[in-house]
């Protein structure tokens, strides 16, 4: 069971270290770019799309397979 959350606490905050870096990145990358605040929000609003939805199937991947083998 310590073992299971764990891995839980281990995904949950590698999931946001990754969110917290890419909207950073993505932030930088689109002020630099547009130089428009509508265009920094697509990059935001693209990122999120397209990382979230892996991101959690990732993290529950790895739920499953932690409780598998159990």
């Amino acid at each position: 069971m310590k073992v299971k959350k764990y891995a839980v606490l281990c995904c949950v905050i590698s999931l946001v270290f990754a969110l917290a870096l890419g909207v950073t990145a993505f932030f930088l990358l689109g002020s630099y770019e547009a130089q428009t605040p509508n265009n920094v929000l697509a990059y935001l609003f693209r990122f999120f799309f397209i990382t979230t939805p892996g991101m959690i199937v990732l993290t529950l991947i790895t739920i499953i397979r932690v409780k598998v083998n159990e």
